[in-house]
């Protein structure tokens, strides 16, 4: 069933390229695919490549691009479903109802808890034992629509903020098929429930910097949630110069 329809990618980075890996190991043809994105940078490039590879048509996403251009574009390939994979802007109302089966979209994290795009991070640095992915609708707001389908996984105590993306990543990917399937089924999803919901924005964690101040416990985990290459990691200021700080090691060896 998969394969008797087409579909529009809006996608980033690793997560959109595995999601897209997934879709083509069920026997989805790479021109049954199209794919919204932005212009080549480091973290993209390689999906870019690995859809123009496959032969999928590409549209390059621009703000205000949200027009008959795109729209047209769209219309051309008579997609049933549009499937956000780490989109980098809020998708239109006006786009995502072009689609008979709407827009669907992968969360890094249990909602309605950690909305934004900061949640790995946040949830090392608060300290949870699990965090997850979550498959919802788009709607007008920001990680809000019905929840289709979640799955937790354990923080491990190693767990750096690189090592918990790439994770999620890769369990996503695996479920996109089935979750692609049961919308195309009929599955509307559940009302989000959002008692407890948090919510966390792009800013850096306390702009990336160490607090003295916190205890060793803090430190080690918000040390762990700035790892991810290839930005800097956790700094530190001392009296002369600012620190990269890699592990809680060396941010105890500067202690003493």
């Amino acid at each position: 069933m998969l394969q008797d329809y087409s579909y529009v990618i809006a996608g980033y980075g690793e997560a959109a390229q595995l999601g897209l890996q997934e879709l083509f190991s069920h026997g989805i043809n790479p021109c049954h695919v199209a794919i919204l994105t932005y212009q080549s940078d480091s973290r993209n490039d390689l999906f870019l490549k690995y859809a123009e590879r496959a032969g999928s048509p590409v549209f390059f996403f621009e703000k205000g691009t949200e027009n008959q251009q795109l729209a047209s574009w769209i219309e051309r390939f008579s997609p049933k479903i549009l499937i956000s994979l780490h989109f980098r802007h809020r998708i239109s109302r006006q786009l995502y109802d072009r689609f008979e089966f709407g827009g669907i979209n992968l969360h890094p994290s249990l909602l309605p808890k950690y909305k934004g795009c900061m949640s790995i991070p946040w949830a090392i640095i608060n300290g949870e034992k699990e965090t997850g992915f979550t498959y919802h609708f788009l709607n007008e707001s920001f990680d809000e629509g019905n929840i289709i389908f979640q799955q937790a996984t354990p923080i491990d105590s190693v767990d750096t903020a690189f090592s918990l993306f790439t994770r999620l990543n890769m369990m996503g990917a695996r479920a996109l098929p089935s979750i692609v399937l049961n919308v195309l089924q009929g599955d509307r999803g559940k009302i989000m429930d959002h008692v407890g919901a948090s919510y966390y924005s792009r800013e850096l964690p306390h702009e990336g910097y160490i607090d003295r101040a916190w205890s060793i416990d803090q430190a080690e985990r918000f040390i762990r949630a700035m790892v991810f290459p290839p930005f800097k990691g956790a700094l530190l200021r001392t009296k002369d110069e600012v620190i990269e700080i890699q592990n809680i090691d060396g941010y105890l060896e500067l202690q003493n």
